[in-house]
């Protein structure tokens, strides 16, 4: 038994707030690292992440129509309702990120959202 024989209202596509795809390694030796290695994996993380976001975006598509077709319904939220729900995960973003690492990342984070207008 899957969640959705039981639950037949779902909300489509998601609220998640930034597709992105991660390479991490120390900086000690990524500055140690040929120019042309480093260029190597910059091309790849982005064939990567763009390879990955059309995969996610074509699996989305076939899930929603299966649930469809299986009877769930699918919601969109509103623009006023993510912006809600937003604004409400902020504050547990905040208060998660306590590195700095995890601050300098969340910052970014946020200024992508507040650029595109998805928050304030």
């Amino acid at each position: 038994m899957g969640i959705y024989d039981i639950a037949k209202h779902t909300n489509y596509p998601g609220f998640h707030s930034m597709p992105a795809d991660h390479l991490v390694c120390r900086k000690d030796v990524w500055d140690a690292m040929p120019k042309a290695h480093q260029a190597i994996l910059k091309v790849a993380m982005q064939a990567l992440a763009l390879k990955t976001a059309t995969a996610v975006e074509v699996a989305n598509a076939r899930a929603a129509k299966e649930l469809r077709e299986q009877g769930v319904n699918l919601y969109a939220w509103s623009d006023e309702e993510l912006a809600k729900y937003r604004a409400g995960v902020k504050k547990s973003w905040t208060d998660f990120a306590t590195t700095p690492e995890a601050k300098k990342l969340l910052k970014n984070h946020i200024d992508f959202l507040t650029d595109l207008g998805l928050m304030k």
